[in-house]
């Protein structure tokens, strides 16, 4: 479904289904809850937004794709609920506001990654860019992540994660497929001194 500014304030969905938008832009306040394990929100296209402070509870799945875009510009949390899986394609995290990623072990980011002067709180917990095509980590300011994954299985010269912003690995990266593309500045710094640390890979 497509709409433009639809505002949402502690949204439950309770039975079955799934929830398809394929443009527009929906904005949650409060908690979101998705708490039946065959629910899924698939978004193909336009935004949703979280405003104010809350939980995100997942018990089945969000899957983004296409044009899609999550934007973060409140205090969100996630909250995975038995087999809840978010899988986003960009992320954006605006100025001041909070992304926790909560009890959530493992995300996924087929897009682009934007941290605008926001936070990030990965708890010992990974994130995993699988794009098949080209991705982006930037923003105007870096971020840390404590396990990264790089696993972008687009074709040669579409496979590329290129860094605009410098970010870190307080554990492990592991380099399964693509090319982490950096420079002088955009660096990829793993703080974990340990030989887990990383699986070596391609970075340019």
């Amino acid at each position: 479904r497509e709409g433009v500014g639809r505002a949402l304030q502690d949204t439950v969905h309770g039975a079955g289904g799934f929830v398809n938008m394929n443009g527009g832009q929906m904005n949650f306040w409060g908690d979101v809850y998705n708490n039946i394990p065959d629910i899924d929100f698939n978004q193909t296209a336009g935004i949703i937004q979280f405003d104010g402070t809350g939980e995100w509870q997942m018990k089945g799945s969000y899957n983004a794709s296409g044009t899609a875009k999550a934007v973060f510009n409140g205090n969100t949390t996630l909250n995975k609920l038995a087999g809840g899986e978010w899988n986003f394609n960009d992320v954006t995290i605006n100025t001041g506001q909070t992304l926790d990623q909560g009890n959530a072990d493992s995300i996924s980011v087929a897009g682009d990654w934007y941290n605008d002067n926001g936070t990030f709180v990965p708890h010992t917990y990974k994130v995993v860019f699988n794009g098949i095509e080209n991705q982006s980590i930037g923003g105007t300011s870096s971020t840390s992540f404590y396990n990264l994954t790089i696993n972008n299985t687009g074709a040669v010269t579409n496979n590329q994660i290129t860094l605009s912003q410098p970010i870190s690995v307080s554990n492990q990266v592991l380099f399964n497929d693509g090319i982490v593309v950096s420079d002088a500045t955009n660096l990829l710094t793993v703080t974990n001194t340990s030989a887990t640390a990383s699986n070596g890979g391609n970075v340019g």
